[in-house]
């Protein structure tokens, strides 16, 4: 009955009703954290918290097992087994005022945030010193390197520091910014070379090493432009991806060979048009054939450049190219119809009435 009695003050607790399972979660989570706030409004914390101190699972009082055993062994040593009742928990036998307990922990919780505080705090200002005399001694360099006749390039290289920090650190110091680009690259070479301690062998075997990596750099961009270009004008009909494929470069970086050199392949099958129909006597349908071209666009690209169209033969109303007349006149005697047409990629038909009217005009 006097047990009873004892518990009662359990009926007035917040977690009341609630699942046992919250309150005895085995790590950190969302559960802990909802227990805890649970026992913190709970009106007989202090009761819950003397009642189960001794206990090794569980949140009691709004304190995991690990905060009970160090607020116990540090202020209050507590045996190391309880006497337990009928119901397996402890009783209240030597122990001291439960309210005495949560002052202990809260001034433990305290003491502990307030020692964690100050040692961030310390090294936070330790830090920013550090920073500062860093800082300094970035500034004081920058003046002298300045001053020696560098540039705010060339002192940011030698601090790692952008242009901009440069001009930041000179005008804290008052340090008149002059004009860029008065100086020549050769004089603030030199003058970099210098602040950096670099000895007159050393600063010319540096720039002789930089003009042969400067020459072997252009040495392969010419071998990979003049490779991509006899690719790209070895026929009209190739394209950026094919060329890519071979020289295992990007599409995109073949166009941009391409472009680099001026080579404009519209203008080229343009020229290349007027040079087949004048010079190799070609006809107008065969060259749009072979560039990929219209025959009356060819007949008009002739024209603009100021060279006259020639002549076509008609028979039966149809005309013939004279040019496919000559080749079709030197073959006539040797070969068979069907063969001349097979090997100049023409009709039969069409070879069949170029014959004839050869054979007439005779």
């Amino acid at each position: 009955m006097e047990t009873r009695e004892a518990l009662k003050w359990q009926e007035q607790a917040a977690c009341a009703g609630m699942p046992l399972d919250l309150f005895f979660t085995t790590r950190h989570s969302a559960d802990m954290r909802l227990a805890k706030r649970t026992c913190d409004g709970c009106p007989v914390k202090a009761q819950c918290l003397e009642q189960n101190m001794g206990e090794r699972f569980g949140i009691f009082g709004g304190l995991t097992p690990h905060e009970r055993a160090m607020l116990g062994g540090a202020n209050n040593p507590l045996p190391e087994d309880f006497p337990v009742n009928e119901r397996g928990m402890t009783v209240d036998e030597g122990l001291p005022d439960p309210d005495k307990h949560v002052a202990i922990w809260d001034s433990y919780v305290s003491t502990e945030l307030e020692t964690k505080t100050a040692h961030a705090k310390r090294k936070r200002q330790a830090k920013r010193e550090q920073n500062e005399k860093l800082r300094e001694g970035r500034v004081a360099r920058a003046v002298e390197l300045y001053q020696s006749g560098l540039g705010l390039k060339a002192t940011g290289s030698i601090l790692g520091v952008s242009k901009s920090t440069v001009r930041v650190y000179l005008g804290e110091q008052g340090v008149e910014i002059r004009p860029e680009g008065l100086r020549s690259g050769a004089e603030a070479t030199q003058r970099m070379m210098e602040a950096r301690g670099w000895t007159g062998t050393k600063m010319k075997e540096n720039e002789t090493a930089r003009q042969a990596r400067k020459r072997e750099r252009e040495e392969k961009k010419q071998a990979r432009t003049a490779q991509v270009m006899d690719l790209y004008t070895k026929s009209f009909k190739v394209t950026y991806e094919d060329v890519a494929r071979e020289t295992g470069l990007s599409p995109s970086t073949v166009k941009r060979v391409v472009s680099a050199t001026g080579y404009d392949r519209l203008e080229a099958k343009r020229v290349e048009a007027v040079r087949l129909y004048t010079e190799e006597k070609i006809s107008s349908k065969v060259i749009g054939e072979r560039l990929g071209m219209y025959p009356r666009t060819v007949r008009d690209e002739v024209q603009r450049a100021g060279h006259p169209l020639r002549d076509r033969p008609v028979l039966n109303g149809k005309s013939f190219d004279p040019e496919l007349l000559s080749m079709v006149e030197k073959r006539m005697n040797d070969m068979s119809g069907r063969q001349i047409a097979k090997e100049l990629g023409l009709g039969n038909s069409r070879v069949s009435r170029m014959i004839k009217h050869l054979k007439e005009s005779k």
